[in-house]
């Protein structure tokens, strides 16, 4: 074999060398390139389903709100503890919807620049607000309904406790308590607690001039006592006025927050 031969054989392999290193790197770039086409794609579906979804996802939340006040709430539904099912509602809806299902990812939150996607997020956005509207009128409510339980136990209780007092200074000490406005609910419910305290010590009062009439055996100032006593105990009853104001107030708001959904 002579010099031409052994140098076209070196030549010869040296080409196919560097075919064979070629030949991975054309590979790898095809593969990358086939890569990003598929995540490009995968992008485009994600970011289509995100958008299309979207008004779904706030249609679902008026859904999963509208249902429960319909059934526990609504003129049909069975008695049942209606603070109950109120914080139920309002615990359910914040544990599923606690973020705004109108919130887009960070993947595609750029779009947002384009205004038909702009819009499309915006109008989500307002529907959504009315589902907050609407829990954020059943909070208030509930809190009145429970002030409201609080203070009618309190007077019961009260009353019960001195139905048929033997010892007048002691009933007058029981509605000296019921006075204290730190005893009596407070926030929405303040106005009414004064009032209250105002009538229980309006009946305090009572109680302890029948002691005083009693011990100084002052038969004038008792029947007094005793007329004034059925006075301030039927003056408890102007409370419920304010009371069934606030109450409608309040169910007024939710109502009207409720027929927007």
């Amino acid at each position: 074999m002579d010099d031409e031969d052994i140098t076209m054989m070196k030549f010869s392999s040296e080409e196919t060398h560097k075919k064979r290193i070629q030949h991975p790197k054309r590979l790898i770039i095809i593969v990358l390139g086939a890569l990003i086409v598929l995540a490009g794609a995968v992008y485009g579906v994600l970011s289509y389903q995100e958008w299309a979804q979207l008004k779904d996802r706030s249609e679902a939340a008026s859904t999963a709100l509208k249902e429960p006040i319909d059934e526990t709430l609504g003129a049909e539904a069975p008695e049942s503890t209606p603070v109950k099912n109120i914080d139920t509602i309002i615990s359910d809806f914040e544990k599923n919807y606690g973020e705004n299902p109108c919130a887009i990812s960070g993947l595609y939150e750029w779009q947002l620049i384009i205004p038909a996607l702009a819009e499309r997020q915006a109008a989500c956005q307002e529907h959504f607000k009315n589902n907050l509207t609407v829990i954020e009128t059943l909070k208030p409510l509930s809190a009145f309904l429970k002030d409201q339980a609080t203070a009618a136990t309190l007077i019961t209780e009260t009353i019960d406790a001195t139905k048929t007092p033997t010892d007048y200074a002691a009933a007058s000490d029981q509605w000296k308590k019921l006075t204290d406005l730190a005893n009596l609910p407070d926030d929405a419910f303040a106005p009414i607690s004064v009032e209250i305290s105002s009538k229980a010590a309006a009946i305090a009062a009572t109680y302890t001039a029948l002691a005083a009439s009693l011990k100084n055996e002052d038969k004038a100032a008792f029947d007094t006592a005793v007329e004034q006593l059925t006075t301030s105990y039927d003056a408890l009853k102007d409370i419920s006025t304010p009371v069934i104001a606030k109450r409608d107030a309040l169910t007024k708001a939710f109502i009207e927050a409720y027929e927007a959904l």
